[in-house]
């Protein structure tokens, strides 16, 4: 074969030419690739919210816990550390026990726009001796010590649109005021409200109203001499919107605020025969229990005691709001609207229990005005029944003569970031063991 001859054979003229490879993707794949991977971001972003939620939900129930967990091991160590029992006919005891009822109830709120504000214009006052480590305070810009003090929790609401209501965007912050018992301490102010403002130490104006001297356990019975009292007038009112029951302010702002953003502070009592209800529900089983304050209470018992209602039976045994059904007479013991105090001149304002000083029977006044004075220690039969000197010629008496058997407070709380609502209760019993 010549080799220089040409061959026959066909080459194709593609065969010698390199294959070029692709270099992207489509309009169409890029648009799947793309949206393909905005799913996987935004599934993620939602995983990554969610678990950031969940962490802030969980820190923020933790801190409310926190929060409340302080509030009410405070206040129950306050109870248990009374100076006086609550009983006004204990006798002519050291100190005092005091609550001031407000209008405010659950029920009130219960069918509202704020339905998670509750009763938050209760006072509790009264006189601690401390177990432990002693009371600390400001006294004339030095700090002093006492295992006694004076102890007031209240609710100030920051009423910033001028309607008296609080609203969901209005503060309510609880407060606990610590005034220690030094009877030896001495001052030069002559003004109560503003000395209350810069120290830590419970104070009366002098006899004379030239000064003012620090209280002792045993001036504390008489109600003229307590924190926030009016001492002008019998019977000593406390007087809730004077300047003297307002929070520290100045270099002293918010060392006495135990919660901000309390939506209810309800101190309720123990009434043995408080009637509660458990209405039968349809079809098998009962009902869940009425209780006062509950805002189906008026709907659910037709009539006190239920006649009219065959589908509840009565229990006996609740706590409840100082006068909490004054509608009714009946002769529940927390029932009556101080009935005593409405014969005196001014009445009494506010439901009120508290501990009671016999000294009014022999301090030179007529608190009753009827034109005798101390007519219960005269030695004159003066209401003519027989018995000298006997508790009806008392001229004055305790709003409440029942000594308490159990206390409740109730203090609640929101988170407005996460709207969550926590609530905690304290209950205190002072029946001897």
């Amino acid at each position: 074969m010549n080799p220089l001859a040409t061959s026959s054979k066909k080459i194709h003229p593609l065969r010698f030419v390199k294959r070029r490879s692709r270099q992207g993707l489509t309009l169409v794949e890029l648009l799947i690739a793309v949206s393909l991977t905005l799913i996987i971001v935004a599934a993620m972003i939602r995983a990554f919210k969610s678990t950031g939620d969940s962490i802030s939900l969980g820190r923020a129930k933790m801190d409310m816990h926190n929060k409340i967990r302080v509030v009410t091991e405070t206040l129950r160590r306050d109870l248990q550390n009374a100076t006086h029992a609550p009983n006004p006919r204990a006798g002519n005891s050291a100190g005092y026990f005091e609550i001031i009822e407000g209008l405010e109830t659950d029920a009130v709120h219960a069918t509202s726009d704020i339905s998670f504000l509750g009763d938050h214009d209760d006072i509790l006052a009264l006189t601690v001796k401390s177990k432990g480590e002693p009371f600390r305070g400001r006294f004339n810009g030095v700090w002093v010590e006492s295992y006694l003090a004076e102890v007031i929790w209240w609710v100030v609401h920051d009423d910033t649109d001028g309607s008296d209501e609080a609203g969901y965007d209005e503060s309510l912050r609880l407060y606990r005021r610590v005034l220690l018992i030094r009877p030896d301490l001495v001052t030069l102010a002559v003004d109560l409200d503003t000395f209350q403002r810069d120290n830590d130490v419970s104070a009366r104006y002098s006899d004379d109203g030239t000064g003012l001297v620090m209280n002792s356990l045993a001036e504390l019975a008489n109600r003229k001499n307590r924190f926030a009292h009016n001492p002008n007038q019998f019977p000593f009112e406390i007087d809730d919107v004077s300047a003297a029951l307002l929070p520290l302010e100045n270099d002293f702002e918010g060392q006495d605020l135990m919660l901000d953003n309390c939506v209810a502070f309800d101190v309720k009592v123990f009434d043995p025969t408080a009637e509660v209800f458990t209405p039968t529900a349809v079809g098998n089983g009962l009902g869940q229990v009425v209780d006062w304050d509950d805002p189906g209470f008026a709907g659910v018992v037709a009539a006190f005691p239920p006649t009219s209602n065959a589908n509840a039976y009565s229990q006996n045994g609740a706590y409840v709001n100082l006068g909490y059904d004054e509608a009714v007479a009946n002769d529940n013991r927390w029932f009556s609207d101080l009935p005593f105090f409405n014969n005196y001149p001014l009445g009494w304002n506010k439901k009120t229990y508290c501990t009671w000083w016999e000294g009014y029977e022999r301090d030179g006044f007529d608190q009753d005005q009827n034109g005798a004075i101390d007519q219960g220690i005269d030695g004159i039969d003066n209401n003519s029944d027989g018995m000298i000197d006997d508790n009806l010629e008392q001229e004055t008496q305790p709003p409440y003569a029942y000594p308490l058997r159990s206390l409740e407070v109730r203090v609640r709380m929101i988170e407005k970031k996460s709207n969550q609502i926590l609530q905690q209760t304290v209950r205190e019993s002072f029946v001897p063991n």
